[in-house]
């Protein structure tokens, strides 16, 4: 067991519940240490650190602790340089306002030139550039500086990949989750490689073209026709561009009476965003928005119902619910708790990890809240 960082995104708390999801799902020992802002240090076995990176949304680099403080220069003697390029990019990475920042740097210049190493330098003070460290005419060494430690980037994030799949042939910008908050919400579900996947409000199926990229098979399900056609056309597209050999099926049916479209336990989780309501180009007003939010529970009320005939018992549910900032300066929205009528529980991930958890994304005039719910064993 080791110590490593995880330099985090934009939403925190939604990407350590990730990294914690992921983790638990797998059955990986795992022990959190220092915590502060965007770094998290996680004591962990050793692993496949850039298949992780790849799996993960919410995660921009994976370092592995070199050093505390008392034992920089021992620590970073240690390192085999062995860099086979005659061009380095030495990239200091400084988070938390660290002390150490201009020792390290001084340190690793002194180090190049005794070596007579050929550098380019950057440092970055609390922020992220991981295309610069993706450079294939340079050597790199990223160096992570926070607190009292010092850590060696291992895997870093490929937002191109991200670029690649947004080719999709069918695009809907008012029906697609992003591809980062779709592997997001696909390892929250604690959804494993070959299990499935049940979208029942799938768009354009967005969270089923990621959900098989990460070898998983997926069931979608629309009451639009056109999107129907849009996701079949999309994951077809995905499955020969990526040549994935992975299971799909979309169904054109109103996931409300999801009973009768699916058998009992022909999936393994349900990830979804669901239809949060009509595009929003002005701030609502509260009757508004108290008119939407009850049209929008009576169509989850029904949904929740109809799949607990259907969903595996302990199963997990990844979904979200709106929140509207109105013309009165209120936050209107809708109380989980009237939705899944006692059949379904909150599950919470961690104690740095309140369930439900605040999503902003673009549009400010909508705060989506996560909800990851698990299937209760009634008895009776």
């Amino acid at each position: 067991m080791n110590d490593y960082v995880f330099i985090l995104g934009r939403d925190i708390e939604l990407s350590i519940a990730e990294v914690i999801s992921y983790l638990n799902s797998r059955g990986i020992d795992y022990k959190i240490g220092y915590h502060k802002s965007k770094v998290l240090v996680l004591t962990l076995p050793n692993l496949n650190f850039n298949s992780l990176i790849n799996h993960l949304g919410g995660t921009v680099k994976i370092g592995e602790i070199l050093s505390y403080n008392e034992y920089i220069n021992k620590s970073l003697d240690q390192i085999a340089f062995g860099f086979q390029k005659n061009k380095l990019l030495f990239s200091l990475s400084v988070y938390n306002n660290s002390q150490l920042a201009d020792k390290v740097n001084a340190y690793f210049k002194k180090k190049f030139r005794e070596e007579k190493i050929k550098f380019i330098s950057k440092i970055s003070i609390n922020t992220d550039s991981p295309s610069a460290l993706n450079r294939k005419d340079y050597d790199i060494l990223d160096i992570i500086v926070f607190s009292n430690y010092v850590a060696r980037t291992i895997a870093i994030s490929k937002p191109k990949f991200y670029k690649e799949l947004e080719k999709r042939p069918e695009n809907d910008f008012l029906k697609t989750t992003s591809i980062r908050l779709s592997k997001i919400l696909i390892n929250l579900s604690g959804a494993k490689e070959n299990q499935t996947i049940l979208d029942p409000f799938c768009g354009v199926g967005c969270i089923l073209q990621v959900a098989i990229l990460m070898n998983m098979n997926v069931i979608g399900i629309d009451v639009d026709r056109k999107s129907v056609y849009q996701s079949n056309k999309n994951l077809e597209w995905t499955k020969k561009i990526f040549n994935i050999n992975k299971n799909f099926k979309i169904l054109n049916g109103d996931s409300r009476h999801i009973n009768k479209l699916l058998l009992r336990n022909s999936f393994d989780v349900v990830v979804t965003e669901p239809f949060l309501g009509p595009y929003i180009k002005k701030t609502l007003s509260k009757q508004e928005a108290l008119k939407i939010c009850k049209q929008l529970e009576s169509t989850y009320s029904k949904f929740f119902k109809s799949l607990k005939i259907i969903i595996k018992d302990n199963s997990y549910i990844v979904f979200l619910l709106p929140k509207f900032r109105t013309k009165e300066r209120e936050i209107i929205g809708i109380d989980m708790a009237n939705i899944i009528n006692g059949d379904y529980e909150i599950a919470q991930i961690s104690e740095l990890v309140k369930v439900p958890i605040i999503f902003f994304g673009i549009n400010k005039k909508i705060i989506r809240e996560i909800y990851i719910l698990k299937n209760i064993i009634k008895h009776s």
